[in-house]
């Protein structure tokens, strides 16, 4: 397998030498499009599946209309929550859609992954490290000058956790993990029938 997707629907995708092939959420897979080389793949609201091949970008409609998006070897596809598409090719990562367009330069992603409506986390080519594009993140939530102090207790109540929840990282490597899981679940499942 080359590359994965999923969609609102629960509907995976994946990418295999020359086709991409559909797993819905109740259980039927089939062949979803012929694709040269296949590297990179993300899905929109609509259904839109985007296809990086060694060449191009391409966009197949859940009716299997296919249209060109871009031409180049993207290594890395993100879709926000606008349904802003990130073509990660190069150092640059290209912006299509709703949301700020136009190139980031120097921006090397090896993978994108998108978390809101412009916001988006790749991993770093050259360096190996998890980085930003979009609005800088919040401060973590922590305590306040204006919050009360706590009420003295007599039992010692466990240490709760800081930082306001997972970071960014641990999320995305949760990401992966289900993805790995999905995967091996449906490779599984292929094999069965």
């Amino acid at each position: 397998m080359l590359a994965l997707a999923i969609d609102g629907a629960g509907t995976v995708y994946w990418a295999e030498s020359a086709a991409v092939w559909r797993a819905t959420a109740d259980g039927r897979i089939s062949r979803y499009a012929a694709a040269a080389h296949p590297g990179a793949l993300a899905v929109d609201r609509a259904g839109n599946l985007f296809i990086a091949t060694a060449t191009e970008v391409v966009k197949v409609t859940p009716a299997g209309t296919r249209s060109l998006v871009t031409t180049g070897r993207a290594q890395a596809l993100a879709v926000d929550g606008d349904d802003t598409l990130y073509v990660g090719e190069a150092c640059t990562v290209h912006r299509f859609g709703t949301g700020p367009a136009g190139p980031l330069t120097g921006t090397c992603a090896a993978s994108l992954f998108a978390a809101a409506p412009g916001v988006v986390y790749y991993t770093d080519a050259r360096t190996g490290t998890i980085a930003r594009i979009g609005p800088a993140a919040p401060p973590a939530p922590g305590p306040s000058a204006s919050a009360p102090a706590p009420a003295p207790s007599s039992a010692a109540a466990p240490a709760a956790p800081t930082g306001g929840g997972i970071g960014p990282a641990a999320a995305l490597l949760a990401g992966v993990a289900l993805l790995a899981a999905a995967c091996g679940s449906l490779a599984h499942r292929r094999r069965a029938h």
